[in-house]
């Protein structure tokens, strides 16, 4: 016979074993499109027409899924006469991972603007969401088609010349200025802060982007400069400081952007 001792271990495993395959057997599968898709959603513009916004419901109790919110500019139509994507250029998203509801915000261009809410990882360029089958709603603004500027201005041009500006705010890192405090930041000597610099080049490329300059040469150093700056507030704004030794390679590739040295070259 088998000891008690070895007995009582036995069962004991194969009460835990049954416990997981009860769980397992119980546990329902996620699935975004019947969670997301089919929920409520809406998208909203505001009196002005420069900001967009999101809310959306999960219907899962469950599963968490990445959504995001896009805006891309918009330059002409295609053959059949619709709104073309193939050339669209992107101007500002938000992604988050979403529990029971959520809400999304992006800026928006003075021209015309494609809105894409929609699960998963954002399209930087080419915006077939809804062939991927992830688009959960769109909409397009109503303003006349965006122009590409050829030709990229620098850092003094923007400082100097507010008025030309295609956009009154920015976000740097995941903060979100007003022009006036970009300007402020744009008028702040570096003084040896490495985040200064850099977010004088960042200003100065998001701008000639916003204008509808290619992104083909900046796109990775813009997205790489976001990333490192993250959620730090920028001088005078805030306090935020990063070494020079870790902005100098991104302020460089920016700043030669910014000058023509790289991408369509300088407005001159």
């Amino acid at each position: 016979m088998l000891p008690l001792l070895l007995i009582s271990l036995l069962l004991g495993s194969i009460q835990v074993a049954a416990a997981e395959e009860s769980t397992t057997s119980i546990t329902a599968a996620c699935d975004a499109e019947a969670d997301l898709l089919r929920a409520n959603s809406s998208i909203t513009i505001n009196a002005e027409g420069t900001v967009a916004t999101a809310t959306l419901t999960n219907l899962s109790t469950t599963c968490t899924y990445q959504v995001g919110l896009a805006s891309y500019k918009v330059f002409g139509l295609n053959a059949a006469g619709e709104p073309r994507i193939r050339d669209q250029v992107i101007f500002d998203y938000e992604t988050l991972d979403i529990g029971e509801t959520a809400t999304l915000t992006v800026a928006l261009p003075p021209c015309k603007a494609q809105i894409d809410l929609f699960y998963g990882e954002v399209l930087l360029e080419r915006p077939f969401y809804h062939s991927e089958g992830r688009l959960i709603r769109s909409m397009f603004t109503d303003a006349p088609f965006c122009t590409e500027q050829s030709c990229t201005y620098t850092q003094g041009f923007w400082k100097n010349h507010p008025a030309d500006w295609p956009v009154t705010s920015l976000k740097l890192g995941t903060v979100t200025y007003t022009q006036e405090q970009l300007l402020a930041i744009l008028n702040t000597p570096v003084r040896g802060n490495g985040l200064i610099s850099l977010s004088h080049q960042l200003i100065a490329a998001k701008l000639n982007v916003a204008s509808g300059t290619d992104d083909a040469a900046v796109l990775s150093s813009i997205q790489a400069a976001d990333a490192l700056i993250g959620g730090l507030v920028i001088a005078p704004i805030g306090s935020g400081y990063l070494k020079p030794s870790a902005t100098s390679r991104l302020t460089t590739a920016l700043d030669n952007y910014n000058n023509g040295v790289t991408g369509p070259g300088h407005c001159g």
